[in-house]
Parts: structure tokens; sequence; C-alpha cells
């Protein structure tokens, strides 16, 4: 089996996809957020710069930033049964927020979305474990991909895993995804 060549995204196309995702959301989801609104970075690793960029612009102009809290998900090569018990012990947490109120909306932001299985089991979660209703999860994708599983409700740029594997500017090879072999 080929391995698949290198999709390398240099800082100005992370930014630029980033930037996009912001245009869109204002067009399309711009009544989305609101005070009991949390942005939930996924796999903060990788997703880290687009959550907090994301973050700040879609926060209201009066000054009251969007709060970010992190979900760890597995890579390929890991288990996640044990990243779904974290969830469980977390969620509860994560969802009472910082302000005295809990949570009502989240908008989950993942940099890349390669199979959907991720987000698959965190809105299961969400909505059946959580209680939280489908229409108050937004997902995110900076980069999905067209054979995902899961399709995300805004997503930059689509590619294909099979064809490429994502390299962000900032990245080392990492042995999970095939980068190093062991």
């Amino acid at each position: 089996m080929r391995k698949p060549k290198l999709k390398f995204i240099s800082q100005a196309e992370e930014t630029a996809g980033i930037q996009k995702l912001i245009y869109e959301y204002r067009r399309n989801f711009k009544d989305f957020a609101n005070k009991k609104t949390l942005v939930l970075c996924v796999s903060p690793d990788f997703s880290g710069i687009v959550s907090t960029i994301f973050a700040h612009a879609i926060s209201p102009d009066d000054g009251e930033m969007i709060y970010v809290d992190c979900v760890h998900v597995p890579d390929p090569d890991e288990d996640p049964i044990l990243f779904r018990h974290r969830l469980r012990q977390e969620f509860p947490l994560i969802k009472k927020g910082f302000e005295g109120y809990d949570y009502e909306k989240f908008i989950l932001v993942e940099a890349g979305v390669i199979s959907g299985r991720n987000y698959i089991w965190l809105k299961e979660m969400m909505v059946n474990e959580f209680a939280i209703f489908p229409k108050n999860i937004l997902t995110v994708a900076l980069y999905q991909s067209v054979s995902s599983e899961f399709q995300c409700d805004l997503v930059a740029n689509y590619y294909s895993h099979h064809d490429e594997d994502l390299c962000f500017w900032w990245e080392k090879p990492n042995t999970a995804f095939g980068d190093i072999i062991k």
C-alpha cells in the first residue's frame, strides 16, 4: 500500500482557512453563539490555534470573550474507550462554566477531521449522556476529508485523506500517523 502524499499547510494557508471559517460563520451562523456558548477545542495538540482565533473572532463586540475549553480524542492508533471515560468524568465540570451558569451551546472546533469517528462519538455522548440538544452543537473543521463519516456544519477546506496526509507548518513527524516508522 502506498503512503499518501503530504498535504503541507503553511502558516499563511492555515490563517486563510481560519479567516474563511470566521467569514462563513458570520454569514451562516452569526446568531448561534450567546453568553451560554463554549468553544470546545477538539484535540488541543492540533486544534489550539484554530480554536483560539475562531473563539476570539466570534465573541461579541461588548468585550465578553467566549471561553475555550478542550476535549482530548484518540489518535488513530489509540483506544477511544479511555477518552470516552475521561469525557464522562470531565464534561459535567466543562458544562458548568466559569460564569455561574451552565453552558447550553457548544462549538466543537477541530483542525483536521479525517474519518469523522471522533466527532461521531463526541456528539453522541453530548446528546445521549449529557442531554445537549443537537441543535445546540455546531461542528467546525479547518480541514475535512471528503470521505469522512461525519459531515461538519462548517468546513473551510476539503481534502482526501486517502491521497493526502495533513501536515501543518508547526507540526513534527508523528508516529501515530505513520510519519515515522517505529
